[in-house]
């Protein structure tokens, strides 16, 4: 088969990739490989659909198999970074080849690309002040990257910089008005600031954008919180059940700030272990807002509590 025939695949499988025709995309694909098998761009063309249709895990070997044909193959070394920081949440590895692109001095936009992953595979692993010095490397090559800005904000946020998460996000609204993560943190850092009404207004504006990411956020009295938490202790395993027994459950309506200024919980904390009466203090609006029913609530205070007390198999 000819040079000619192999672009001719790349073009059609890009062309249907753009209009989002992936079964149809992926069917192509497969025929150019099987024409030519050494295609690397077909690979990472293959890895790419299969994200597109929610099948992370199946991408990793047309990844694996681009790079081992060219291992400075650069769109298939960041979109495998991309699939593992972004979807498989395993960041050290994604850390890794964010860091094989910056050897190889690509072009300024890829650059740019290559330190934003690396900033979220720092910020997965609780490390924001890693990530930050990546999305500030990030902004050096494009300063005009919005998803670096808003993840800056994220991190800044999770570092109780209020001020500085403001602007931030602020800044990624204004480069991309349509992009929702920046609104839903814009409201968050609002909420601790106590302003209901920018808040409420900023989670709308999220809702409306994405409301499969950011459904309206789940409401209960302050007693129906506390009976939910009362039920979720109820079905943890009996080895972390023996840890609390004893323990006073509680719940603040958000994470205390004089915690959140010694260094000791971030914002996004769903809740803290105190001593001294031992306490289990659940914080209701970060858990409220990561879900949709009571029932999820249940599952997701029972899970935080067994990570908090080191069983994160819950």
């Amino acid at each position: 088969m000819s040079h000619d025939d192999r672009e001719r695949y790349l073009e059609r499988i890009g062309e249907l990739f753009e209009r989002a025709s992936y079964r149809q995309a992926l069917s192509v694909c497969d025929r150019a490989l099987s024409a030519h098998p050494a295609c690397a761009e077909a690979h990472d063309y293959r890895g790419l659909i299969l994200c597109r249709m929610g099948r992370y895990r199946e991408a990793l070997p047309s990844y694996d198999r681009a790079i081992r044909l060219e291992p400075d193959f650069v769109p298939a070394l960041l979109d495998k970074a991309e699939l593992l920081a972004f979807y498989l949440h395993d960041s050290l590895p994604a850390v890794a080849l964010s860091d094989r692109v910056l050897r190889l001095q690509p072009g300024e936009v890829d650059q740019a690309h290559a330190a934003y992953v690396k900033g979220v595979a720092w910020a997965n692993l609780d490390a924001h002040e890693e990530a930050l010095t990546a999305y500030e490397l990030s902004l050096s090559w494009d300063p005009e990257y919005p998803d670096a800005h808003c993840e800056r904000g994220v991190s800044l946020f999770e570092q109780y910089r209020f001020a500085e998460a403001l602007r931030a996000l602020k800044v990624s609204i204004e480069l991309d008005p349509s992009h929702a993560r920046p609104h839903h943190f814009l409201g968050c850092v609002y909420e601790f600031m106590g302003e209901e009404g920018l808040a409420e207004r900023s989670f709308g504006r999220a809702g409306e954008l994405d409301p499969d990411s950011y459904p309206p956020p789940l409401s209960l009295e302050p007693e129906d919180f506390l009976r939910a938490g009362r039920e979720a202790v109820h079905t943890l395993p009996r080895e972390v059940a023996r840890l609390v027994r004893d323990w006073e459950l509680d719940a603040e309506t958000l994470p205390d700030r004089r915690l959140l200024a010694d260094g000791l919980i971030r914002p996004s904390a769903p809740l803290a272990l105190l001593g001294e009466p031992d306490r289990i203090v659940l914080h209701q609006r970060v858990l409220e807002r990561a879900c949709r029913s009571r029932g999820e609530l249940v599952e997701e205070i029972a899970h935080a509590i067994a990570h908090a007390l080191g069983h994160p198999e819950r």
